[in-house]
């Protein structure tokens, strides 16, 4: 009787061994995958944007572009930058006045122009940027089309931004 008890509390011994050590095993990282992990978190957490306009406007090259809808889209991106709501609401309709003094709150890095088309008698121009919204720890890639049309006297004028 010895014996089997024996034999059990060394196959029950063993058994916990084994266990203990493939639980210990399962639990623990590679050495590159924790690295690996590592660096992901700080791209997330990058709290730090190059806040200006670089677009290089150069570069745009649609039939519907022109010298008016480049000089309010320039304004009105400098006055997003410098969060100026006196001088981004002057680039914007009058009846669409203060409707984007939200996006002052935020840091903007405008990049480039990415798309530029008609619709609806309108000009729409995309503009790519990285943002840090006010509160965030994280830099967001997008981007807004800025909606142009032409007013009663035959001027473009921002009407919105979407």
């Amino acid at each position: 009787m010895k014996k089997i008890i024996s034999a059990i509390s060394i196959t029950m011994l063993g058994f916990s061994f084994l266990i203990a050590c493939g639980a210990e095993s399962d639990t623990k990282e590679p050495v590159a995958a924790q690295e690996a992990t590592t660096k992901t978190s700080d791209t997330k957490n990058e709290t730090a944007i190059d806040a200006g306009v670089h677009v290089d406007w150069s570069a745009v090259t649609s039939p519907l572009w022109n010298q008016d809808i480049e000089t309010k889209l320039r304004a009105t991106l400098d006055a997003i930058i410098q969060k100026d709501a006196k001088k981004l609401n002057e680039e914007v309709m009058p009846d669409a006045s203060g409707a984007f003094d939200y996006m002052l709150k935020d840091q903007y890095d405008f990049k480039s122009i990415s798309d530029v088309r008609e619709e609806d008698n309108k000009v729409l121009v995309k503009v790519d940027h990285d943002v840090l919204m006010a509160g965030s720890d994280s830099v967001q890639t997008g981007g807004y089309y800025y909606y142009f049309e032409k007013d009663g006297n035959g001027k473009w004028q921002l009407v919105t931004i979407d």
